[in-house]
């Protein structure tokens, strides 16, 4: 590449030798979604991205989840199982990111039937108390 192109590409923002562009950072808050939410961010300095989502490691059908300028998107409401994320710059287009693993494994449903009754259990014990705190009440105020 010649000076002059270098210097014109380097002008206007497109890569080149060097000022190669690079791709954000991903992270996700949760390595392990127990709740089947959680929250993928990255560095942006506000400049348009894509994030894409993939089944398998090889982004071979890979599904874009976003375009924009955030720096942070929660993804919620997903079934159990493991799915990969990559994010990259779209203008001037960069190379892909580092692709971050999630691995969603919802709470086992005996735990969260035996959890749903000891809060049914708490919760009839209050109202029990207090129905039968109130009819106390008005009935020593009766003697």
């Amino acid at each position: 590449m010649s000076l002059r192109v270098a210097f014109l590409a380097s002008a206007i923002g497109m890569p080149g030798p060097g000022n190669a562009v690079e791709a954000p950072a991903l992270a996700s808050d949760a390595p392990v979604a127990e709740a089947g939410t959680y929250r993928l961010h990255w560095t942006g300095d506000g400049r348009s991205v894509e994030l894409q989502q993939a089944d398998t490691q090889a982004f071979a059908t890979p599904r874009t989840l976003y375009r924009g300028t955030d720096a942070a998107r929660v993804i919620s409401g997903r079934p159990d199982g493991v799915s990969y994320f990559r994010i990259r710059y779209l203008e001037p287009p960069g190379p892909w990111s580092a692709t971050v693993r999630v691995e969603v494994r919802h709470h086992d449903l005996a735990e969260a039937l035996g959890l749903f009754g000891v809060g049914a259990l708490v919760f009839l014990s209050t109202a029990t108390l207090i129905v039968v705190g109130g009819r106390r009440r008005r009935r020593d105020q009766r003697d």
